[in-house]
């Protein structure tokens, strides 16, 4: 305030004195020398009035309090910008989602601007591409709202995973900005790829190599993070050797998202072939080869429906095998061990290969369905059983045994138990 008034005034005093010469051989400085904002005695005046203001508002009468409080500091700390560049990217995530929904639900359609004849190509064999790595990003956002919800309750993801990746300060901001650049990336792709589909894009790009960058970038994207290749390489360890290793919560949890991630691999196994083949670069109408291919139909997509079922039966068995609690190893297993036939049956079975003319169910089709039902609410069940304790009070265990409960939160036997319940599901 006090610079911003006298630099006020100097303008005006200046403007004042230029205006009093009537001479123009006068010297406008010894006009200024004249001038009564030389003194400054007003603004003396208005800085004084604004100290009392502020002391008796602030510093309870104490003017000189009042002064230094009003004095402008410099500080050498930089501005932290994180939650402004947080607020940018999720805005321009939102606006190309936006713009993404506009196009496939008014350009796409029967009365759109563009070449609508090809929407039932672009959706046959270039859509599944997209809705697989929009499903991954998908699983980052979700990852990184349960490292948000965990720290919020305190719980240490870093010691039950025994993963130094997840310590707490910076591995929910690695999650998010994963999560908005992957998504920016996939959306602008597919909102090239609609355009080329439409004929709108200035250049004849096929529709599905707008793809290849995409798929291109998925590797550089661990190439260059040497913590994310060794949390992905024992992530791969634990799950595919499963049968020869001891059961940790992390291998469990691994095998558990990849149970739930079966589409979205499906997808992901169809994108691979789908660039790696060369189709991306062919026109729409002469696309579909992968849709066709006898290995991902009859090889791939069956795998990946059946593989992370049967770990997690092994990790449950070797559960057992290492504690002989019957309870809840082999009652999850079981669980899974129903899964699994579900799966198994549905893939391989020749009954599903083709439907009757008249679109009945087959006997062994209804036999398949019941027990898929059953499945569905034994595993329900089994799930709610296990998981329904977390979070309720439970009983405090008396003053000196193991997992006592100390004033700062659970002790380290008292965390391992925490944790025990969730490697059993």
């Amino acid at each position: 305030l006090s610079f911003a008034g006298r630099n006020a005034a100097i303008a005006a005093a200046v403007a004042a004195a230029v205006a009093s010469v009537e001479d123009p051989s006068c010297r406008v400085e010894e006009a200024l020398k004249r001038s009564a904002f030389a003194e400054a005695a007003s603004l003396d005046v208005l800085i004084g009035q604004v100290e009392a203001l502020f002391a008796a508002a602030f510093c309870e009468g104490d003017l000189i309090l009042a002064r230094s409080a009003m004095l402008a500091r410099r500080s050498g700390a930089s501005h932290d910008w994180f939650h402004f560049q947080r607020g940018l990217k999720l805005g321009v995530v939102l606006m190309l989602l936006l713009w993404v929904l506009w196009d496939l639900l008014v350009d796409l359609g029967p009365a759109g601007p563009g070449r609508a004849e090809y929407a039932p190509a672009w959706a046959r064999t270039v859509l599944p591409c997209y809705r697989g790595l929009g499903l991954l990003c998908l699983t980052l956002w979700l990852s990184a709202a349960c490292l948000y919800a965990w720290n919020r309750v305190r719980i240490n993801a870093s010691y039950l995973f025994d993963e130094p990746a997840l310590e707490p300060s910076a591995a929910l901001e690695r999650f998010y900005d994963s999560a908005v650049h992957g998504s920016a990336i996939v959306l602008v792709s597919l909102l090239c790829s609609l355009k080329a589909a439409h004929g709108l894009m200035p250049a004849p790009v096929p529709a599905g190599a707008y793809l290849i960058p995409v798929v291109a970038g998925i590797p550089a994207f661990f190439l260059f993070s040497p913590q994310r290749n060794r949390v992905v390489a024992r992530a791969a360890r634990e799950f595919f050797c499963a049968a020869c290793m001891p059961p940790t919560f992390f291998g469990g949890f691994v095998a558990d998202i990849c149970t739930s991630l079966v589409k979205p691999l499906c997808d992901v196994a169809y994108t691979a072939c789908f660039v790696a083949t060369g189709e991306a670069l062919l026109p729409l109408d002469r696309q579909g080869g992968c849709q066709s291919s006898r290995l991902l139909k009859e090889l791939v997509y069956p795998l990946v429906c059946i593989l992370p079922t049967s770990v997690r039966l092994v990790q449950n068995l070797r559960r057992f095998a290492e504690t002989r609690r019957r309870h809840p190893a082999l009652t999850n297993a079981l669980k899974y061990l129903f899964s699994l036939s579900v799966a198994a049956l549905g893939v391989f079975h020749s009954e599903f290969s083709h439907r009757a003319p008249d679109r009945h169910l087959g006997r062994f089709q209804e036999a398949w369905l019941a027990v898929y039902v059953f499945s569905s609410l034994f595993a329900i069940r089994v799930d709610w059983g296990l998981g329904g304790g977390l979070g309720c009070k439970g009983k405090r265990p008396p003053p000196g045994q193991d997992g006592d409960v100390v004033e700062d939160g659970l002790g380290a036997e008292g965390a391992a138990g925490l944790a025990e319940p969730l490697l059993d599901e």
